[in-house]
């Protein structure tokens, strides 16, 4: 995905993936690499995970140069997984609270789908584990409900939102917790 776009790109996770692709096994919460090793952190679904969510993203600050770039999505809708660290779920206000309280300045927050794509999904995981549940009705019920979003889009109601955020040029700018 990243191939032609990046120079580098270093793994963290708890476990290996599928893929063996994690490079570095540890808690998001204390990375074993100096301060300011990254241009970019992508943090995709992990802070509902991490139950010092604010230490996390202090991590993640102390990791990113100057003037670095953070791209972190968090649900504000998902039926529980991966039990028992599932912790939490985000508003647009709460991710923009705990960026700024930890130094960032918010570039912006974006919702992923509105409110027919959120009843979309919650109808795809009603049916899980059902005879319904197959690939046809998941793609027919995508369809159904990205059209809908799609002509009557309101995003009050979403699945996600992506935050995108930056480490002040001058690092010591930022406030920190």
């Amino acid at each position: 995905m990243f191939k032609g776009r990046i120079t580098s790109y270093t793994g963290c996770d708890v476990v290996q993936s599928s893929d063996d692709r994690v490079d570095i096994f540890c808690p998001a919460t204390a990375i074993p690499l100096p301060d300011g090793s990254f241009n970019t952190v992508l943090c995709t679904q992990v802070i509902e995970h991490v139950a010092d969510h604010k230490a996390l993203l202090n991590e993640t600050y102390r990791l990113l140069a100057p003037g670095g770039v953070l791209i972190l999505s968090a649900p504000a809708y998902w039926p529980l997984h991966e039990e028992p660290h599932d912790y939490f779920r985000f508003t647009e206000y709460g991710l923009n609270y705990l960026l700024h309280e930890t130094g960032f300045e918010v570039v912006e927050i974006t919702p992923n789908g509105g409110k027919w794509g959120l009843c979309g999904q919650v109808l795809i995981h009603t049916l899980e584990r059902t005879p319904f549940a197959n690939r046809f009705a998941r793609r027919l019920i995508n369809y159904i409900f990205a059209a809908l979003d799609d002509r009557f889009p309101d995003r009050q109601n979403t699945l996600n939102y992506v935050a995108v955020a930056t480490k002040p040029a001058s690092a010591d700018a930022g406030v920190r917790l």
